[in-house]
Order: structure tokens, then sequence, then C-alpha cells
């Protein structure tokens, strides 16, 4: 996919450390630890994976990063998560991922940073 995708021009450093995860890493992720409740979400899970990206709330940075990263392994073996999905095997102590789509007017409240990144072309 990333042959077709016309990559953002970084504007400050932060800018070029995403362009950076996304070509290495697959995703780079953006945590918002002061908003109420805290969040974190992906960028580049759909430009390298075809994947919708992830938004998870109410976790610390460390615990957000984590899942993002564990679901970013399993997408990049070829699993894909859709809404309504509920996966029981990836954290401990009996915790669950509910996976369920944001819906597009809540984009621009929570998701700026990847908006700039695909140039709101989805």
């Amino acid at each position: 996919m990333q042959d077709q995708f016309e990559w953002p021009e970084p504007e400050h450093q932060a800018d070029e450390a995403i362009l950076h995860n996304v070509r290495e890493h697959g995703c780079h992720i953006i945590g918002m630890a002061d908003a109420d409740p805290p969040f974190a979400f992906s960028i580049g899970l759909f430009l390298n994976y075809g994947h919708p990206e992830l938004i998870i709330f109410g976790q610390n940075a460390g615990n957000a990063q984590a899942v993002i990263n564990l679901i970013r392994d399993r997408v990049a073996a070829g699993h894909k998560f859709v809404d309504g999905d509920i996966c029981d095997e990836m954290l401990e102590n009996g915790y669950k991922l509910g996976f369920w789509q944001v819906p597009f007017g809540a984009y621009p409240e929570y998701l700026g940073t990847a908006i700039w990144f695909t140039g709101s072309r989805g």
C-alpha cells in the first residue's frame, strides 16, 4: 500500500519520528496522557497492513503502547480484527480486548495527528 501513499511533509521533529516509526516498525503510537480519560492511538496500521487504526482509552501510556504493539504484531502476521471482535488470548489475568469501530465524527477530536498523516484520505 505504501507505493500509492503520499507521505506528508514533516513540519516538526515529532513528525519525522512518526514517519520513521511507521516505516520501520509498522506504526507509530501517540499517547494522550493528559486527556480525560487518557488514550493512545496508532498511525500506520492501515497503510502497512490494511487494518484499521487502533485507539485505546483509560490505560496509562505504557500499557496502551504494549497492547497496540501486541495487536500490531498479530496484524503484521495477517490477523484482522473487526468491529465486535472480543479477544481473550493476548492479555493476562482474564482481561479481554474488545474492538469497536470509531465513528467518523469522533476523528477530529481524538485523531488529529492521524488525520495529518493520511491527509484526510483515509
